[in-house]
Order: structure tokens, then C-alpha cells, then sequence
């Protein structure tokens, strides 16, 4: 019932509970993880609850520590903390993947999202030295781009233009929407000359 709410009615609510519903009486291990993952993707992506989508993730980590998606759980609960605005440990649960995963295919990702919690928060500088460890451990990552445009961002809140025209400008050709780079590096150049 629940996969039909979700699929043809977009009725996530209806959904989640009706998966919920379903846990309470099925200790089958293979189905109560694969049913625990869709009710927390749901809450994630589609209801964008992430008070629940943390709980979620934290029981799949809890009842299951041997799941080989134990990287992608581990994400997305530092993603959910992010949206919930509690950086600092959205912030350690991300520098605790990189550290416990380090093959794994969220670490530059996850170490962006390091200089993105410290941006979040106005620790312009920190944030730069977090998001060079992207530039320089990630250099073909499609998150080296971001993170050179969060970089551009931290100097303009730090009020050094010349270094955040030079990260923009480092990124035309590179960095898409290019509308958004060109009025990025319009303001820039305005600011210096109010500067």
C-alpha cells in the first residue's frame, strides 16, 4: 500500500505511514532495511522533513552498523543536520566520513560541505582553507568548481575583491549557470570601485 501512496497518489505522508506501519510487525532484516531507506528518502527528498529524515538515518546506522551504504547513510545525516542549520555537527559528521571513508565516492563532496558549514556560519577564512583541501585533493571533482565559487564568495564577505574576482574569473567557461558568474563578477567589480 505504502509503494502505491508514493508512486501514483504522491501521497508521502500517507506513504510514511503506512511503511511505519509495516515495521511495526515485520523483523524480516532485508525488508526492514529496504523499507527503513525508502521512508527516509522520502522524508529527505520528498517531504523534506529532516527532523524525521535524522531519525531515520540515525535507526538504518543503528540497526544496521554492517550495511555497505553505511558512507550514503552517514551523509545524508549530515546533510539533514545541515538543513536543520546545526552546522557544527553537521560539520563533524561530514569530517567523520572522510576520516572513516576515505575511498568512499561522498568524501569530496563531504569535505566541500565541510567549508559550506563554516561559510553557513561567517568564518570566511576557515572556510577558504577547508574548501582549498577540495581544489587540492579533488582538482577533477565537479565540487572543485563549487567550492572555487564558495571560495569567491568568502573573500567578497571578507571584502577582498581582487581575490574573489580572481576565483570567479578563474571559473568562466567552467562554471554553469554562467549567468549567475557573470553577475557574481559584476558585483565584484562594482565593489572595488566603491572600495
Amino acid at each position: 500500500m505504502g509503494s502505491a501512496l508514493e508512486t501514483y497518489f504522491k501521497d508521502y505522508k500517507g506513504a510514511v505511514l503506512n511503511y511505519r506501519e509495516f515495521l511495526k510487525f515485520n523483523r524480516d532484516p532485508v525488508r526492514r532495511y529496504e523499507i527503513l531507506k525508502k521512508v527516509a528518502k522520502i522524508e529527505f527528498d520528498d517531504l523534506r522533513d529532516y527532523d524525521a529524515a535524522l531519525i531515520s538515518y540515525e535507526t538504518l546506522l543503528k540497526e544496521f552498523p554492517e550495511t555497505p551504504e553505511k558512507d550514503f547513510l552517514s551523509f545524508r545525516e549530515a546533510q539533514a543536520l545541515f538543513f536543520l542549520n546545526d552546522f557544527k555537527l553537521s560539520r563533524q559528521k561530514f569530517q567523520q566520513l572522510v576520516e572513516t571513508y576515505p575511498k568512499s565516492q561522498w568524501v569530496a563532496r563531504s569535505r566541500f560541505e565541510v567549508g559550506n558549514t563554516y561559510f553557513m556560519e561567517g568564518n570566511y577564512s576557515i572556510a577558504t582553507e577547508a574548501l582549498k583541501q577540495v581544489l587540492r585533493m579533488h582538482s577533477k571533482s565537479p565540487f572543485a568548481i563549487e567550492a572555487q565559487f564558495l571560495m569567491g564568495q568568502c573573500f567578497e564577505g571578507q571584502m577582498q575583491y581582487e581575490e574573489a574576482l580572481r576565483m570567479y574569473e578563474g571559473l568562466q567557461g567552467r562554471y554553469s549557470p554562467s549567468e549567475v558568474l557573470s553577475k557574481r563578477i559584476e558585483k565584484v567589480k562594482q565593489k572595488q570601485k566603491k572600495s
